[in-house]
């Protein structure tokens, strides 16, 4: 288990490095502003091709990771599964969290102390509701762009730059559209990591499933 452990951290090295600095970056955000300031601040970049960029690039972490998990098992059986239950194990983590805590959504929050939201999206559904820490939008998104740059050679640095950047905006767009806080977003990157480091142990002990699901006959 040490050595498949060294062997995860040893393949993602890029993608987890650069994302604890990120990390620690919204992090000092949301210790030295309030949840209300801080929210705020993250939405002061606005602008019509930021919206439709985050209206889409929103759904990374919606029924996406499962629909992408389900084909790669048709390539590769065991990557498949990877991101399936990697999926899977962020799911029941982030629900669990989200209804024993009950924090409310950015909208609910704010109409209780009788504040306009920053800027909303056009053809966006603000979600009003006492579920929002931690983002299963975040979790999700992390646990599959964590799982492809788990499979990706490690000479491929710049693509595992690429999976960091596509998993920290999904991410942002979850504040961006006002959907969460950015505590519910930090608390749903470490459960994603989690997830797929803990299903990395799991299925890649023995090498075994390493063929399509279905494989062509010649």
């Amino acid at each position: 288990m040490r050595e498949l452990y060294k062997q995860y951290k040893h393949n993602n090295s890029v993608f987890l490095s650069l994302f604890a600095l990120i990390w620690f970056i919204f992090l000092l955000v949301a210790l030295e502003y309030s949840r209300v300031n801080a929210h705020y601040l993250l939405n002061s970049f606005h602008s019509p091709y930021l919206d439709v960029l985050f209206k889409y690039i929103t759904y990374l972490g919606g029924g996406f990771p499962v629909f992408l998990g389900i084909a790669w098992c048709l390539w590769n059986l065991r990557q498949g599964l990877y991101i399936l239950l990697s999926q899977g194990i962020a799911s029941v983590i982030t629900q669990v969290l989200k209804y024993t805590c009950a924090h409310p959504r950015p909208l609910t929050y704010f109409t209780e102390l009788g504040i306009s939201l920053p800027p909303t999206v056009q053809g966006v559904t603000i979600l009003d509701a006492y579920n929002s820490f931690p983002s299963d939008y975040t979790s999700a998104v992390f646990a599959l762009f964590t799982c492809l740059a788990a499979i990706t050679p490690v000479k491929y640095k710049l693509l595992q730059v690429f999976w960091l950047l596509l998993a920290w905006l999904g991410a942002y767009s979850c504040i961006y559209l006002s959907q969460h806080f950015v505590d519910d977003i930090l608390a749903g990157s470490i459960i994603g990591i989690f997830a797929a480091g803990a299903m990395y142990i799991v299925l890649f002990k023995q090498q075994w499933g390493n063929r399509p699901l279905l494989p062509l006959r010649k």
